[in-house]
């Protein structure tokens, strides 16, 4: 049979071979389970052609060469052939399978590395030296793809920047971490990239690949993002985040310090908690607004500290929205203002009192060009603030006064110094006025000289200059008539010290002038008054604080007497006495008369003995007394012999000599109960 059909037997060891190649085939596929069943069944279809060719061929030129070998010997070398060609043919389709799939793979990481949107290079690592670059490459830097095969990685990497050599020589394992570069552009720009690097081996060569995404958008954001949140922690402003329930999310240092409460205890509570109990609907306004897509720009308001006080607050609040528009929140920027609001209310009442004020208050640049006058300045001057903003205040100059009193006033207020004096000036309506000015020079900025401005207060002295002029006229008038007046005219200090006296004062008590009067009187007291007068004159004051026609006796500059009528007043201060004041009249002729009277109606005008009225009524005191004592009284006539004789052989003088001469030996006799009187 063997003989007979070598052809089948042919066939059957092809059988067999495919069979074995099959099982081949499963068992790596056992191994390799990641093949797919069509690439399973086209290598079994392949290795069974194959190995059925190869032992057709095998068994012909076994028969041909062989013809004898028994059966089993000849199944065995069968078998065996079969198996090696099998596992030939097997490793054969395998390999070239691989070396398919292999440039399968190669070009599908081509098309992957060449179409992948993001910029991908290959470098070598040793060299640097570009040895691949995908189009998404060259967009973004600019360079050719032959370009980039004839440049080193160095030449995108700025000048300032370290060399690659320490980085590049680190050994890298699978897939490194991102880190972010610099990378130059071809046209010189500086880009910030994102770099992923995985080691790899290209052509055999030690290499990189590199994806590099550019982040400088991303980074400029990042680095805006952290700008903005260092502006927000350092910024003078508070500034709250909130959610669109109004509650806080976020929390910077300003707040802290604005309202107490660290971001701790506040972040996750209600907004409302910075608000007082009046003010709460205004919050929820506020929310409703925001929500709406509306912002709150410089509100003010008020709002309530951890420690229970009152800030006055300006509140700007804008809605935040995430990518796709959605509100998903809002930010509260809130400035203290309480010093600035009492600040406002200070000037407003400042700028009030300024504008009510009765003087006349004009603001100029340093130009003198008017930036600002009160009320009192119209009605002073007739001129309305609109007639004279931005004018000079020479509009008011009457002529009164030379051009050099005015150049001695700018000069003066150019140097920074305070100019004070008085002026005529012309209304409106032609009339002149005399104003008394004191101009300020305030300077906000010393270096800049346009920063300075002149504050001049101005006051009407008109009538207060006719009412000095009237008191000096009425002074001269005074002057005079105290001058010239013939009776004296004083003033004392409370101890008895004159502070002023008049001519005919200073004549009265014997003085050439009242300046040495004055000068030599230190106590009229103890000096001018010959009696205690003096204390009763001032008890008199003390009760009645005014004494008309005080009569009392005074000591002239020769020692003599002289008599005067006072008029005095106690002058007071604040209810504290401070001196007196009055005139003095000279009686000294009229005291003297008046003595002279009474003299004469009691005594004899030439003995000065008194006479016989005086005589009379001495005479009847003197016997009522001696009839109450029961004693007597003796009374003794004397008479003068040829007396007549005397008068006429010697004349009445001798006569009244002898009399007068009688009569003070009898003066000089008599006791003091005893009344000698002339028959």
């Amino acid at each position: 049979m063997f003989k007979q059909y070598p052809t089948i037997r042919a066939l059957r060891c092809a059988a067999i071979a495919v069979v074995l190649a099959v099982g081949l085939e499963r068992f790596r596929q056992l191994i390799l389970h990641n093949s797919t069943a069509l690439s399973a069944h086209m290598r079994a279809i392949k290795a069974t052609a194959a190995t059925g060719c190869i032992m057709f061929v095998f068994e012909v030129a076994k028969q041909a060469l062989y013809p004898r070998t028994s059966v089993w010997t000849s199944h065995t070398i069968t078998i065996l052939f079969t198996m090696l060609a099998a596992a030939v043919v097997t490793f054969a389709v395998l390999k070239t399978e691989a070396e398919d799939a292999l440039h399968q793979s190669e070009t599908e990481y081509r098309l992957l590395f060449d179409s992948n949107p993001l910029p991908m290079l290959v470098f070598e690592r040793k060299t640097l030296k570009f040895l691949a670059v995908n189009e998404a490459a060259s967009r973004q830097y600019g360079f050719s793809s032959r370009e980039f095969l004839t440049m080193t990685i160095a030449d995108i990497r700025p000048e300032d920047l370290p060399p690659l050599s320490e980085p590049i020589s680190k050994p890298i394992h699978g897939l490194q971490e991102a880190t972010i570069w610099r990378h130059r552009k071809k046209n010189g720009a500086i880009i910030d990239v994102e770099i992923f690097g995985h080691d790899l081996y290209f052509h055999g060569i030690e290499a990189e690949l590199i994806a590099a995404r550019d982040v400088t958008e991303r980074t400029k954001a990042e680095e805006t993002v952290q700008r903005l949140a260092s502006i927000v922690e350092s910024s003078e402003d508070a500034i709250i985040g909130k959610n669109t329930e109004g509650v806080i999310s976020s929390w910077n240092r300003a707040a802290e310090r604005m309202y107490g409460y660290t971001s701790t205890e506040v972040i996750g509570r209600d907004m409302s908690l910075l608000s007082p109990s009046e003010r709460q609907a205004e919050v929820q306004v506020i929310m409703e607004r925001v929500q709406n897509g509306l912002p709150v720009k410089a509100l003010e308001t008020q709002r309530i500290t951890k420690g229970g006080s009152v800030l006055d607050v300006s509140v700007s609040v804008s809605p935040i929205k995430d990518g796709t528009g959605r509100i998903t929140g809002a930010s509260t920027i809130a400035r203290d203002i309480t010093l600035r609001k009492r600040a406002e209310e200070q000037l407003k009442l400042q700028s009030a009192a300024l504008e009510v004020a009765a003087n006349s208050i004009v603001i100029t640049d340093s130009h003198g060009a008017i930036l600002w006058v009160n009320g009192a300045f119209t009605t002073m001057t007739g001129y309305s603030k609109e007639e004279v903003l931005g004018k000079n205040p020479r509009l008011l100059k009457s002529g009164k006064q030379p051009e050099s009193f005015y150049a001695v006033l700018w000069s003066t207020i150019s140097s920074g110094k305070v100019w004070q004096g008085e002026l005529v000036n012309r209304r409106k309506d032609g009339s002149t006025y005399t104003e008394e000015m004191t101009i300020t020079p305030v300077t906000r900025d010393v270096s800049n000289p346009a920063n300075r401005y002149f504050i001049a207060i101005k006051q009407d002295i008109t009538e207060r200059k006719q009412i000095e002029q009237a008191l000096r006229q009425a002074e001269e008038n005074y002057r005079a008539i105290f001058e010239d007046a013939v009776i004296g005219i004083f003033q004392s200090t409370p101890g008895g010290r004159y502070t002023n006296v008049n001519p005919a004062m200073a004549h009265m008590l014997g003085y050439e002038s009242p300046q040495e009067l004055l000068a030599r009187f230190t106590d009229i007291s103890q000096q001018v008054y010959a009696d205690p007068n003096w204390e009763e004159l001032k008890r008199l004051l003390r009760e009645q604080g005014m004494v008309k026609n005080f009569e009392c006796a005074v000591y002239r500059k020769d020692g003599s007497k002289v008599w005067l009528s006072a008029n005095v007043r106690s002058v007071s201060k604040d209810g504290v006495l401070v001196g007196y004041e009055g005139t003095n009249e000279d009686i000294t002729a009229r005291k003297t008369a008046e003595e002279r009277v009474q003299f004469l109606a009691y005594y004899d005008a030439l003995t000065g003995l008194p006479n016989r009225t005086l005589f009379r009524d001495r005479l009847a005191k003197a016997l009522a007394g001696a009839r109450r004592q029961e004693c007597r009284v003796a009374i003794l006539f004397l008479d003068l012999d040829r007396f007549k004789d005397i008068n006429d052989s010697l004349g009445h003088s001798v006569g009244d000599l002898l009399l007068q001469e009688v009569a003070e030996r009898l003066k000089t006799w008599g006791r003091v109960k005893r009344t000698p009187s002339p028959g």
